[in-house]
């Protein structure tokens, strides 16, 4: 379809049926031009087809078709056709607050939505990437559902609810920045999460799930809200630097040198070692679990203990607690008497 030149520019609503592409500034002229419906056939749309057209509001067309980004002005956006939505094609639609993506798209480009007027998004489980800066600038964008781990870029740090309807792994960086963002559910299907996933995000709680085999580093670093966090016994690997919280609850086979926390409670692990505690001087109070059976002597020496829970098969044992490397002052509580 390609009319030579500008259609006039009273024309309000325009419905293609015929032709195959649209040509370069077709629609430049059309200053009135409210509403356009393209049909699937199409499958070009040459550059600047619709430029000045500061009235359109309403589209509907197949995506990833077009060497422009579609107006500012655009509000509804209606997809009826296409797989992929092109680099740009909706940045700088600051009017466009939603839209529904289908389940025949598979890919978003760059920039794809970069400073458009977004406050939610869907993004369906059929889509296996999204380009780099995709939702870039979308400072309004507060609601997403979407796949996780298929980002190459962090997410919007305006975001506040987040639903994951896909994947299996939460990318490096992936909520990384996400100031607003204070909670998120993980489902059964996440086994991994990866470096610095949440680092400065405003989690204020996560529960990780038994189906979560690794934790990358730096994965919570810096999330000043989250007070508390508990790592299930399923859990293989957690990596450096992952936490800085208050309170962590562990197996302890997963504690680490790495670990800055004032509240630790240790959920399995049969002895307690000079190794394991010499780097956790932030420990100020360590509850054990009934499955600990010795503490090596010195183990509390490098801590600065108010106070420690211990199990009360260690109670009277023989064993002398300043052994243990207790700073004076401390006090030490059986778990049978709390």
């Amino acid at each position: 379809m390609d009319a030579g030149s500008s259609w006039p520019s009273s024309i309000e609503t325009f419905t293609i049926n015929g032709g195959t592409s649209i040509g370069s500034y077709e629609f430049s002229g059309c200053s009135n031009l409210t509403s356009i419906t393209i049909p699937s056939t199409i499958t070009s749309i040459g550059y600047g087809a619709f430029e000045n057209c500061d009235r359109l509001t309403s589209i509907t067309a197949p995506v990833g078709i077009s060497e422009s980004s579609w107006p500012s002005s655009v509000s509804s956006f209606t997809i009826n056709g296409g797989t992929s939505i092109g680099s740009n094609e909706f940045s700088g639609c600051s009017n466009l607050t939603s839209i529904t993506l289908n389940d025949n798209i598979t890919s978003i480009g760059d920039y794809a939505f970069q400073s458009s007027g977004l406050t939610s998004i869907t993004v369906p489980s059929t889509v296996t990437s999204i380009g780099e800066n995709a939702f870039e600038s979308c400072s309004n964008l507060t609601n997403i559902t979407a796949p996780v781990g298929i980002s190459y870029s962090s997410w919007p740090s305006s975001v506040s609810s987040f639903t994951i309807n896909g994947g299996t792994s939460i990318g490096s960086y992936e909520f990384s920045g996400c100031s607003n963002l204070t909670s998120i559910t993980l489902n059964d299907n996440i086994t991994s999460i990866g470096d610095y996933a949440f680092q400065y995000s405003g989690l204020t709680s996560i529960s990780i799930l038994s189906s979560v085999r690794s934790i990358g580093d730096y994965a919570f670093d810096g999330c000043s809200e989250l007070t508390s966090i508990t790592i299930p016994s399923t859990v293989q690997s957690v990596g450096d630097y992952a936490f800085s919280c208050n309170t962590i609850t562990a197996p302890l086979n997963l504690i680490n040198s790495s670990f800055n926390v004032e509240n630790l409670i240790i959920t399995s692990g049969t002895t307690i070692t000079s190794s394991i505690m010499s780097s956790l001087s932030s420990v100020s109070n360590l509850t054990l679990p009934d499955t600990i059976t010795s503490i090596e002597e010195g183990a509390f020496s490098s801590c600065s203990l108010q106070r420690l829970s211990i199990p009360s098969n260690l109670v009277g044992s023989g064993t002398y607690y300043e052994a243990w490397g207790i700073s004076d002052g401390s006090v030490i509580v059986p778990r049978s008497a709390q």
